[in-house]
């Protein structure tokens, strides 16, 4: 079945919010904020066979992009891949100078971003006390790494 990656609709939102509590829990924190409404923020998501299948929210700060959640529902399927190059691209035709994310030392997902070719720029120690001050019942990881993609701004 053919993997398709497309810009958010608002018909997708509901479900793009159910998604994000099921696997992250509301609200997502990250270094810069806590976002109540990640599921409001601009978003790519993935379909397979006509079923939505993975998502990546991000925030535009001018020239400085967050990626707030990468979510892919099916392991193995070029998802989160598909996804993260699609936001890349975009962010580098939008003249952006950065697009960054962070996670968390107990995803196994470090090897993946470096694999698509971002660049660990940060550790955040003790990431989890930043976390459980917004939810307190956190637990499973203890840091974060930040990893980005830096583009040209002429």
């Amino acid at each position: 079945m053919a993997l398709r990656v497309r810009q958010v609709i608002d018909a997708d939102r509901p479900w793009l919010r159910a998604l994000i509590e099921q696997q992250w829990g509301i609200p997502v924190v990250t270094p810069m904020a806590s976002y109540d409404a990640p599921e409001t923020h601009d978003a790519v998501v993935a379909e397979i066979g006509g079923e939505l299948s993975g998502a990546v929210t991000y925030v535009r700060d001018e020239d400085d992009w967050e990626i707030v959640t990468v979510i892919a529902t099916v392991e193995g399927a070029g998802i989160g891949r598909a996804m993260l190059e699609e936001v890349r691209d975009f962010a580098q035709r939008s003249r952006a100078a950065r697009l960054w994310l962070i996670t968390t030392d107990d995803t196994g997902a470090a090897p993946f971003y470096e694999h698509l070719g971002m660049t660990r720029t940060r550790t955040y120690e003790n990431f989890v006390d930043v976390v459980r001050r917004v939810k307190p019942s956190t637990t499973g990881y203890r840091d974060a790494y930040e990893f980005e993609w830096r583009f040209g701004t002429a």
